[in-house]
């Protein structure tokens, strides 16, 4: 008994000696925890309706209040053993449960006004007392959640796909597919709506609403979202390497979204103009999401999440490629049911004069060929099956040629 009172006393000048421990024991971490978490209570009630200013002193209150918390458990796990550990722990549960109520408001408060320093006042008391799974989960359901409700809805989606087909069939589209709504193409009022805080979802609605195609709906709600998400995406820069908001809160909420929401002409690759324009936007979407990680450790995080792998599963690329290589390969075979003759130049499939190729079977395989690589045709993640394909076309013009010069 004598030498643990002795290791006790040893342990508390240790303490002392830390600064910021004007106590002798340490269960006066909790009770300092307690103050500074009713400092801030105090301060939320007053600054309800003040400026960033309030926001900023209640940030600078919860941080010093989640320092006091971590110090609390830090000295709990140190004493046990000690009638004085049983005190701290009856205290720590409900002061963790008044501190989260108030950092989980004031983090979302102060992201929707944009200050980005009571932000990163925020993400260092989430990471004092190791909750920074919270915040992500916080701000996807405070800020993600509501946007996407009013911008990727089925009926946005189905309009924006109707919006390009017509411009699809009538020719009538004045970017090439796969070509962003530029910002500079909305008025003033829906520039607002996208790109300033805090954001008008009525606004933003009607915004989404009028997209010319999918690809400019998703645009307009990966702006949206990095304009929403600014401030905490700006502060999760080193140290706070441990917050995940693009994997864990954009994407973990849009990708999903967008799968469930879709119609099934959406991920359909049985019309193939129409599902390399929905697949290349959705690259285009992928993409500007791994741009909004702060760091290659982040936007690794993001590429093995669960959500983007379910997305990039619904594209069914290898039935994608067996259409367009049928079309590739279909005029070939009618140009081959013959063996070669220079008597193709005096029938109806003579070759135009613009071309240089005398037979038609050569005419179909270059063409064939040429039109694997063409960039309405292409995607990169098929650009192994288009090179088979490009070598059994002329595998096929080989052996048609073989035959005809034979005996």
């Amino acid at each position: 008994a004598k030498a643990r009172s002795s290791l006790k006393d040893k342990y508390v000048s240790l303490l002392k000696s830390k600064g910021n421990w004007s106590v002798g024991k340490p269960a006066d971490a909790a009770d300092a925890t307690s103050n500074d978490a009713a400092a801030a209570a105090a301060a939320a009630s007053s600054s309800s309706s003040s400026s960033s200013s309030s926001s900023s002193c209640l940030g600078v209150t919860l941080e010093r209040a989640c320092r006091s918390f971590s110090r609390a458990r830090v000295a709990m796990d140190k004493t046990k053993g000690f009638a004085i550990s049983a005190k701290i722990q009856q205290a720590l549960p409900s002061l963790l449960e008044r501190v989260m109520a108030l950092l989980n408001k004031t983090f979302i408060t102060t992201v929707k006004r944009g200050d980005r320093a009571a932000v990163t006042r925020c993400l260092r008391a989430y990471t004092y007392i190791d909750q920074t799974h919270t915040a992500e989960e916080v701000l996807r359901e405070e800020v993600v959640t509501p946007i996407l409700n009013v911008t990727v809805t089925k009926a946005h989606l189905v309009r924006a796909q109707q919006k390009q087909q017509q411009q699809q069939q009538a020719s009538l589209a004045k970017k090439p597919q796969g070509a962003a709504q530029n910002m500079d193409d909305l008025d003033p009022k829906a520039k607002k709506a996208i790109l300033v805080l805090p954001l008008d979802l009525k606004e933003l609605s009607a915004v989404a609403g009028k997209a010319s195609s999918l690809d400019a709906l998703f645009q307009l709600t990966l702006q949206a979202l990095k304009t929403a998400c600014g401030p905490a995406l700006e502060a999760s820069v080193f140290p706070f390497t441990a917050f995940h908001f693009t994997a864990r809160s954009i994407a973990h909420e849009l990708l999903p979204a967008i799968v469930s929401r879709g119609s099934n002409q959406l991920f359909a690759p049985y019309i193939p103009q129409r599902f390399l324009a929905h697949y290349r936007a959705g690259r285009r979407l992928v993409s500007g999401l791994e741009a909004l990680c702060p760091d290659d450790a982040r936007a690794k995080t993001f590429a093995d999440t669960p959500a983007l792998a379910q997305f990039d599963d619904k594209w069914n690329l290898p039935v994608y490629f067996q259409l367009r290589f049928q079309e590739a390969r279909k005029a070939l075979e009618d140009a081959v049911r013959s063996p070669p003759s220079l008597t193709d130049q005096d029938n109806k499939m003579s070759p135009p004069s613009s071309s240089p190729l005398a037979l038609s079977a050569t005419r179909a395989v270059w063409t064939g060929v040429l039109r694997c690589w063409r960039e309405d045709v292409w995607v990169d993640r098929l650009t192994h099956r288009f090179f088979k394909a490009t070598l059994q076309l002329l595998k096929q013009y080989a052996s048609w040629v073989s035959l005809g010069l034979g005996p």
